[in-house]
C-alpha cells in the first residue's frame, strides 16, 4: 500500500466514525474505486487539457515558424527589390556616364581632325608664302599682271581680234627703270 492510499483510507475513516456509521469492507472499497475512478476521469481530463495544449503549441509554434519565414522571404523580396533598384540606378549613371565619354570622344576625334586641316592649310599657306617671296614669282606676276620688263628688252601686247576689223600688233618699246620688277 502506498501512501496516498493510507491517507485516503483514513479520511475515509474519520468522515464514518464521525457520523457515527458502521462500515463494512465494502463500502470502503466502493468508496475507494470511486476515488480512483475520479481521480483516474480526472487524470484523464488533465492528459487531454495537457494534449490540448500541446497541439496549440504545436500549431502557435508552427505559425510563429511560418510568419517567421514570412517574414524572411518578404526581407529577402525587399533586400532584392532594393539591390534591384540599386542595380538600375548603378546603369542608368554607368550608361549616362559611358554616353559622356562616347561624346567626348567623339568631339575629341572631331577636334583632331578639324586640327589636322588646320594644319594642313597652315602648311599650304607657308608653301604658298614661300613661293610668293621668291624672286622668280615676283618677276613673273610683275611681268604678267604689271606688264614690266626689264631694261633692253622688249615688250609686245597682243590684242584680240575683232570681228570686224584686224589690228596689227604694235611693238612697245618702253623702258621703266624704276619700276624693275626682278630689281636688276
Amino acid at each position: 500500500m502506498c501512501l496516498l492510499q493510507a491517507v485516503r483510507i483514513r479520511r475515509f475513516r474519520q468522515k464514518t466514525e464521525g457520523a457515527g456509521a458502521f462500515t463494512t469492507g465494502m463500502e470502503e472499497r466502493d468508496y475507494f474505486k470511486e476515488d480512483i475512478l475520479e481521480n483516474a476521469i480526472s487524470q484523464r481530463q488533465r492528459e487531454r487539457k495537457e494534449r490540448r495544449e500541446l497541439q496549440r503549441n504545436k500549431k502557435n509554434l508552427q505559425n510563429q515558424k511560418a510568419r517567421i519565414a514570412a517574414e524572411k522571404a518578404k526581407r529577402r523580396r525587399r533586400i532584392l527589390l532594393a539591390a534591384l533598384v540599386a542595380l538600375v540606378i548603378a546603369a542608368i549613371f554607368v550608361g549616362r556616364s559611358v554616353y559622356k565619354i562616347m561624346e567626348l570622344q567623339r568631339e575629341k576625334r572631331e577636334a583632331q581632325a578639324r586640327l589636322e586641316e588646320i594644319q594642313h592649310k597652315i602648311e599650304l599657306m607657308e608653301e604658298e608664302l614661300t613661293r610668293i617671296t621668291s624672286d622668280d614669282y615676283v618677276e613673273q606676276q610683275a611681268r604678267s599682271h604689271l606688264k614690266m620688263i626689264f631694261p633692253g628688252e622688249t615688250l609686245y601686247i597682243i590684242v584680240p581680234r575683232s570681228s570686224g576689223s584686224q589690228q596689227n600688233p604694235v611693238p612697245s618699246n618702253t623702258t621703266n627703270n624704276t619700276n624693275n620688277a626682278a630689281g636688276n
